[in-house]
């Protein structure tokens, strides 16, 4: 699914038959996202909420001073819930408080 959706982020840029190809694939996409709606897997979103190690996989940190602590700034794959349990951890950039510089001693 990650890779399907990722190459058709730009489908409506393309022209002639890759055009058409696209949109076979853009088909298949949506009958992957049935079949998973089916057995009550659903993507959830992330951006924007607050980090939870039962729902996120952090694999990146970033120092910002303007958003919270905790706060999800980037999703770099869906996370995946099966019902109430999570049955893929979304990949996700955290805000951090920036760290207080110490000062140099002489």
């Amino acid at each position: 699914l990650d890779h399907l959706e990722q190459a058709l982020k730009h489908a409506s840029q393309l022209v002639g038959d890759v055009k058409v190809w696209a949109q076979g694939f853009q088909m298949i996409l949506q009958q992957f996202y049935q079949l998973l709606e089916s057995y009550d897997v659903r993507s959830f979103a992330s951006v924007g909420m607050v980090f939870d190690p039962n729902l996120h996989e952090a694999i990146e940190v970033e120092e910002k001073s303007d958003v919270q602590e905790g706060i999800i700034l980037h999703e770099f794959k869906k996370g995946y819930k099966m019902g109430s349990k999570t049955v893929r951890p979304a990949k996700v950039r955290v805000a951090q408080s920036p760290k207080e510089k110490e000062p140099v001693s002489e």
